[in-house]
């Protein structure tokens, strides 16, 4: 399922958790995602209570999960907040 996950979309779903989301410490919290940015700026994080994805300098990313279900999950959240956005 990692090689379906759309990056734009992904980056696309950051802005809207930024722009809409209420700042708790660090990170922005927006309809049950965080999403949070490293000190270098090219770095950006958007995490569930189970799924976090890291996307990294020229698309590159990293997902840490348990099991596909959770990332099945986590990738339909990502689209649900994307579709609600346009």
């Amino acid at each position: 399922m990692e090689k379906h996950l759309d990056i734009s979309k992904a980056l696309r779903v950051y802005n809207i958790v930024t722009s809409n989301g209420i700042k708790k410490q660090e990170k922005y919290q927006y309809q049950g995602l965080s999403a949070w940015g490293a000190v270098d700026g090219y770095t950006v994080h958007l995490s569930d209570e189970t799924v976090t994805l890291s996307i990294y300098f020229h698309n590159k990313f990293e997902i840490e999960h348990k099991n596909s279900k959770q990332l099945d999950a986590f990738i339909k959240k990502l689209g649900i907040i994307d579709s609600k956005a346009c």
